[in-house]
């Protein structure tokens, strides 16, 4: 059974490094995933976006969606997931956390559009920014802006974790947005490190860091 999987993942092009990591999304709709670490796609959907830039690399921790409307009412996303893990001891409870950072723009339309950015740990550790693109809210304020979303995170050294950073555009008509994010971490102490399933790394990784093979193991 595991030859089958094994050679099915080898036949779709996966690596099988990537087997047990999670998939990351781009989403049109219909939503395209992959086990890569990285993507980068430019698509011309003339039902949502006639210039549509969607992509993440997971190792920098970067994530980034630009989209362009002529008639409006589809909502792509560019959605990145990993693993993550803590080697090295951690500071008091309450010290460590996950920080995403967002730089957003947008051009106004003549219909309602929206922006919704959401960092999760599993499946109910959430935060999110929403914010809907219309009437004086768009012409009054700045075209752009900056903000961090932040998650505390109560884990345990090296035991694996998965968090999820999403972009969502809900295009209104003749509508341009552009969003890009970066994943980082807060409260690491000196000599601790975080690395992922699919090589993002923060801090001074030990020597001999425990193998994904065997923390996978023991996560499931």
């Amino acid at each position: 059974m595991r030859l089958s999987i094994l050679c099915i993942l080898l036949a779709l092009g996966a690596a099988p490094a990537f087997a047990t990591c999670p998939a990351s999304c781009i989403n049109v709709p219909p939503p395209s995933c992959s086990f890569a670490a990285t993507a980068d796609t430019t698509l011309a959907v003339p039902s949502c976006s006639n210039a549509l830039h969607a992509g993440f690399d997971i190792p920098q921790g970067t994530l980034f969606l630009s989209a362009g409307s002529p008639f409006g009412g589809c909502t792509p996303s560019v959605t990145m997931v990993d693993d993550y893990v803590v080697h090295g001891p951690l500071g008091p409870e309450g010290t460590f956390g996950a920080i995403l950072e967002v730089t957003e723009s947008w051009e106004c339309g003549i219909t309602p559009g929206s922006i919704d950015v959401n960092l999760t740990e599993g499946t109910s550790n959430n935060a999110r920014y929403y914010m809907k693109i219309w009437d004086l809210t768009c012409y009054l304020g700045p075209p752009t802006q900056t903000f961090e979303l932040y998650v505390p995170l109560a884990v345990s050294p090296e035991t694996p974790f998965r968090l999820s950073s999403e972009i969502t555009f809900g295009m209104g008509q003749q509508q341009v947005f552009d969003a890009h994010a970066t994943l980082r971490f807060t409260g690491l102490p000196p000599g601790s490190a975080i690395t992922s399933c699919k090589g993002f790394v923060e801090g001074s990784v030990p020597a001999r860091p425990t193998s994904w093979g065997r923390l996978k193991a023991g996560y499931r």
